[in-house]
């Protein structure tokens, strides 16, 4: 996952690998961590978190955005969002 991935870019690539939409991920990444692990609890059986390469390259995506969250306000969370998703 290149990290020259714009935030825009990064929510369509979660999208695509989920179908939550970026409204879905933006409300998840700027909870706090515990309604993160709330939140996220919801989508413990859903396909994309039980097949590997795919859960991988959404936390590849998340962590991506992490990387940018200094200049999209609202998606700090991201750290916690991905070990929130890996606790599943």
């Amino acid at each position: 996952m290149p990290a020259q991935l714009t935030a825009d870019e990064a929510f369509a690539e979660l999208v695509t690998l989920t179908g939550l939409s970026a409204q879905e991920w933006q409300d998840i990444l700027s909870l706090p961590p515990i309604g993160q692990r709330i939140a996220i609890q919801a989508y413990r059986d859903a396909d994309w978190r039980q097949a590997p390469d795919t859960f991988q390259k959404v936390l590849d995506v998340i962590g991506v955005i992490g990387t940018i969250a200094g200049v999209v306000g609202g998606v700090a969370g991201a750290a916690s969002a991905v070990a929130a998703l890996r606790s599943l």
